[in-house]
C-alpha cells in the first residue's frame, strides 16, 4: 500500500504546546468552531534545527511562534494566528490562566475576533503566558 505525503505548512516548524482543545468564537455569543488539537509552534531553521535562522525569527532575535488548530476528523485549519507583541491570552480578566480555558484575540478578515480555547489538560505551561 502507498502511503500519500501530505505537506501541511508545520514542515520546519517544532510543537512547543500541544493538547486537545475545543476551539470557540464570539459572534454575540459564544459558539463552537471545532475540536482537535491546539498547538503553539516555533519556527526552526531550514534543515529542522532550532538553530538560528533569519526567516525563522523576529528582528529582536526570538523565534517566531504561530498558534494552530486542526479539526479532528477533516484536519481543516480552525485556528492560525501569527503570535505577536501584543497579542493578549489568558484568563479572562487577563491574567494567566490557570485552569482549562484560555481567551485571545484573533485576526479575521482584517477584523478583531474574541476566540476561546477550552483545552483537554488541568495546567498550562507556565512560559506561554510570559
Amino acid at each position: 500500500m502507498l502511503t500519500k505525503l501530505v505537506d501541511t505548512g508545520e514542515e520546519g516548524e517544532e510543537v512547543y504546546f500541544s493538547s486537545r482543545a475545543r476551539l470557540y468564537f464570539f459572534d454575540g455569543a459564544w459558539k463552537e468552531r471545532g475540536t482537535g488539537v491546539f498547538k503553539i509552534n516555533l519556527r526552526t531553521s531550514e534543515d529542522g534545527h532550532a538553530e538560528p535562522d533569519p526567516e525563522a525569527q523576529t528582528s529582536n532575535g526570538k523565534r517566531k511562534a504561530r498558534l494552530l488548530m486542526r479539526a479532528d476528523a477533516t484536519h481543516k485549519v480552525l485556528l492560525n494566528s501569527p503570535v505577536f507583541k501584543g497579542l493578549k491570552f489568558g484568563a479572562a480578566d487577563g491574567t494567566e490562566p490557570t485552569g482549562k480555558l484560555m481567551h485571545l484575540q484573533s485576526l479575521e478578515n482584517g477584523k478583531p475576533l474574541p476566540l476561546q480555547i477550552k483545552v483537554s489538560i488541568l495546567r498550562w505551561h507556565p512560559s506561554i503566558h510570559h
